[in-house]
């Protein structure tokens, strides 16, 4: 133990050995020495093992010049910074060649942070996030980049991951399997399209904190899934441009309409599972005038849809599905541009109902749900029955 009484270090029973170092050697972790690297045999040559290390290396440096900066091995690599000087026009590949497990001595999985700022265009092999395991951090900074692999998202430890000033524009999705991830640095200027989810450690969709986000005003289109106290009032004065958004499971309780009519811009709106827990959602009038497509998906709580006059004028298709509650749907009627409404698992009467104010010929439903009697009624039938076989016992004993 050390002085503080602290661990300094401690036994590992044989069999979890055997499994961890099974592991291990999956992930491109240990190194095997062969006969030949002995310490005796090293001794043998006369040379400390770290001086023999060292002038091996310096050794195929001077013999690999042609191969780039990183032509020789390297022992532990846990952090890598370029200060590439390149000129522009020419992408980097020995970024590409680094991490090649022949170039590390003991391959890339050691590697916690590799940080690429200014370097132009690093070429990424499509299965890095498979190789850098341990990765926690990877900035891509000023590097130019049009996109990013795929696997990223298998990047499970990263924390960071810094791509301001690229020409990204749309995220990858993969990059959300990542589930550790606690940074992301965008660009501004140039992001068009962004998805942000808050999950727990089962899987479920847990509370999204946005109270200190910076909407960049690029932004178009913007996927929210996780619980929220309110909608983020600087969503409709930053994000001007938003053309499209949906948010699910993020059990609003107050109407979200009223927050987001000034996304004058907005084409598309979808409001999915539980993404709303009240009984009335409100359409303002004379707001949403771009409005084309919305969206009500398993809002289980929502009793009634009002649209008022002049909003979403330019509505063409209404989508409801799975709103069980659901009993009232008015204002549609002004809408002429209205183009389709469809209706799946509602009530039966909402379906078949005139108040809809439009076209049967532009209804679609289906899984409608049957009106059930009202269970008073259904008590009143059974106390009657009961009442005229008591009687009709009663007559016979007579």
């Amino acid at each position: 133990r050390k002085v503080d009484k602290s661990a300094r270090s401690c036994r590992m029973p044989a069999f979890l050995h055997e499994f961890f170092f099974a592991k291990a050697k999956e992930l491109g972790l240990p190194r095997i020495r062969r006969s030949s690297d002995s310490d005796s045999d090293e001794k043998s040559r006369g040379m400390d093992p770290v001086a023999e290390q060292s002038a091996q290396n310096q050794q195929k440096q001077a013999q690999n010049k042609a191969a780039g900066h990183y032509g020789y091995q390297v022992q532990f690599l846990r952090s890598f910074a370029s200060f590439n000087t390149r000129k522009l026009g020419t992408q980097a590949r020995e970024i590409e060649d680094l991490l090649k497990s022949t170039k590390l001595a003991w391959g890339p999985g050691l590697l916690r942070v590799l940080d690429l700022e200014g370097v132009y265009k690093p070429v990424l092999p499509e299965n890095f996030g498979n190789i850098l395991c341990n990765l926690r951090y990877l900035g891509l900074r000023w590097t130019a980049l049009d996109l990013i692999p795929e696997s990223v998202g298998n990047l499970l430890l990263l924390e960071t991951l810094d791509l301001k000033h690229t020409n990204i524009t749309k995220v990858t999705s993969a990059i959300w399997d990542a589930k550790n991830l606690q940074h992301l640095y965008l660009s501004e200027a140039s992001l068009k399209s962004l998805r942000l989810r808050s999950r727990d450690l089962l899987g479920q969709p847990a509370r999204l904190d946005l109270s200190d986000m910076n909407w960049p005003d690029s932004l178009s289109n913007l996927y929210l899934l996780g619980s929220l106290q309110s909608v983020p009032g600087s969503l409709s004065v930053c994000c001007r441009n938003l053309k499209a958004l949906t948010l699910s499971m993020s059990r609003l309780e107050c109407d979200p309409m009223e927050a987001l009519k000034g996304l004058e811009n907005l084409i598309v709106l979808r409001l999915l599972a539980r993404s709303f827990t009240g009984t009335r959602l409100c359409c303002p009038g004379e707001y949403f005038p771009k409005l084309c497509v919305l969206k009500l998906w398993k809002l289980e709580e929502l009793n009634e849809l009002v649209v008022e006059k002049g909003a979403m004028c330019k509505l063409k298709e209404l989508e409801i599905r799975q709103c069980k509650n659901l009993a009232k749907v008015a204002g549609l009627r002004p809408i002429g541009s209205l183009e389709s409404v469809s209706l799946t698992g509602v009530k039966e009467k909402l379906a078949n109902d005139d108040s809809l104010g439009v076209s049967r010929d532009i209804v679609n439903a289906k899984e409608l749900i049957p009106e059930v009697k009202c269970l008073s009624n259904i008590i009143v039938v059974v106390i009657i029955i009961v009442f005229i076989n008591e009687s009709a016992i009663l007559l016979c004993n007579i």
